[in-house]
């Protein structure tokens, strides 16, 4: 075994009503925290109201940021520094799936860091610096898909000129997650299978990928086998709270082999669709893996083995590379059972936008292009798009 190298800095709270220890978790960050969510579903289903009720029973005060938006915007980044500014806060919460939680990341360090948002975007002013600090933030996570609560990655959109971007610092890590199933037993049926399958691509591409290492597997193998034993048991039945908790356990391993061993050439197709379309992040991912895996499995015969045979593969009298050669066909069809067996075409995508799309991708996505088993070029990428349509 060579040198491996992996951190988990968070502070992971899992479990079902580990919400409950918010109060006494946010006592030791501050007095005054910035409460960052989206417009709706934290407030429909009462997730928010009991949040600024555990606040509040612990003499906390909070100000509440609601106007992030899926795919979170460079403005609203903007705005929520001001208001942090304005209040004084002394932390950040962020509730929800994956764009709360990442605006609530990238809010956290603007206050303290040099510049605005897009200055850390590549070729940006504080680009190859990186950020010099952050506000402590709490995650608390309502999907089990995104892992960004227990990663260094903040997504967000500029919308303005097409871009959406990974900005990647271990200043990005918040200090506390909160991974409670129980409040996940409302999230929708196909945000649930969306979310889910992300999960699966969090593991499976960190498996695949160029970093991946002992530790990183290990945590890989173990989440993809729990997305394919549970996912479709919550997406048929929300309230089964063993799978939400099985499905929680695997987005928050995922999370993890993700931030260690990063994505590849799949989720290099997700961003550039985001950020034309402003599609669903695990939607995109679902109409492309399968097609990558067809088309790449050679390039990683035995691990695509193994991720067929997680998937169910069992056919008799397969080599090994016969066994990697069914993963696509595999991966339909699990997601043909959550529903979310689908096409770039009825997400929206356009053929005349391929080679903006392609082009897109090398620009922002080169660190997920490189990172897989074989790097990734225009024509690659391109055919990727295509056979995804």
């Amino acid at each position: 075994m060579g040198s491996i190298n992996f951190s988990i800095p968070t502070h992971v709270h899992f479990g079902v009503d580990s919400l409950n220890e918010l109060g006494q978790i946010a006592g030791v960050y501050g007095k005054r925290a910035l409460i960052v969510t989206g417009g709706r579903s934290t407030k429909a289903t009462g997730l928010l109201s009991r949040v600024q009720k555990l606040l509040e029973e612990s003499k906390m005060e909070y100000v509440l940021f609601d106007k992030v938006t899926p795919n979170p915007l460079t403005s609203t980044i903007i705005e929520g520094v001001e208001l942090v500014k304005k209040e004084g806060c002394d932390f950040l919460i962020g509730i929800g799936g994956g764009s709360p939680i990442d605006a609530a990341k990238a809010i956290a360090f603007c206050c303290v860091s040099p510049g605005i948002v897009t200055d850390y975007f590549p070729g940006g002013k504080y680009s190859e610096q990186g950020p010099t600090g952050s506000l402590p933030l709490i995650a608390i996570t309502t999907t089990a898909g995104t892992g960004t609560e227990v990663n260094k990655v903040s997504v967000i959109t500029d919308a303005d000129n097409k871009k959406k971007v990974g900005i990647k610092s271990t200043k990005l890590y918040p200090v506390e997650a909160i991974v409670d199933p129980a409040i996940m037993v409302t999230l929708p049926p196909r945000a649930t299978a969306s979310t889910g399958a992300d999960a699966f691509y969090h593991a499976m591409e960190s498996y695949l990928s160029r970093n991946a290492n002992e530790f990183s597997e290990i945590f890989s193998l173990r989440a993809m086998r729990l997305v394919v034993e549970n996912l479709e048991k919550a997406v048929k039945d929300g309230t089964d709270i063993v799978a939400r908790t099985n499905m929680a356990w695997a987005n928050t391993l995922a999370g993890v082999c993700l931030d260690n061993a990063g994505t590849i050439a799949i989720h290099g197709t997700s961003h550039p669709v985001g950020a034309y379309y402003n599609g669903i992040h695990g939607e995109i991912l679902c109409a492309t893996a399968p097609t990558y895996l067809r088309l790449h499995y050679k390039d990683a015969v035995e691990k695509c083995a193994d991720i067929a045979e997680i998937l169910g593969c069992r056919e008799a009298g397969l080599s090994r590379e016969g066994v990697a050669a069914k993963a696509g066909q595999y991966l339909a069809d699990f997601l043909e059972k959550v529903g979310m067996k689908l096409t770039l075409s009825e997400i929206g995508v356009k053929a005349d936008m391929l080679d903006t799309l392609t082009k897109n991708a090398l620009e922002t996505m080169q660190g997920a292009l490189s990172n897989s088993p074989k790097k990734m070029g225009y024509d690659e990428m391109f055919r990727l798009f295509k056979e995804s349509m």
